[in-house]
């Protein structure tokens, strides 16, 4: 994926919250490794992960629900 569809992807987060994303998924550390790097503990990286991964999964799902009704 590209960095700019990335950066659109991610946009509706918060900087923090697309920072530990990027850290996870796009460079592809472990959540151990991004808690040490931010100075968090694991479970808020997962916490947070999956958070994101929810919030987006909505977002996305409700933008494709209006395009296909607008079709």
């Amino acid at each position: 994926m590209e960095e700019s569809e990335w950066a659109r992807l991610l946009k509706p987060l918060t900087p923090h919250q697309r920072k530990i994303l990027s850290l996870r998924y796009r460079i592809g550390l472990s959540e151990k490794e991004v808690a040490i790097m931010l100075g968090l503990s694991e479970s808020t990286i997962g916490t947070t992960c999956a958070h994101c991964i929810r919030e987006l999964r909505s977002l996305f799902s409700h933008t494709n629900t209006r395009l296909a009704a607008a079709s």
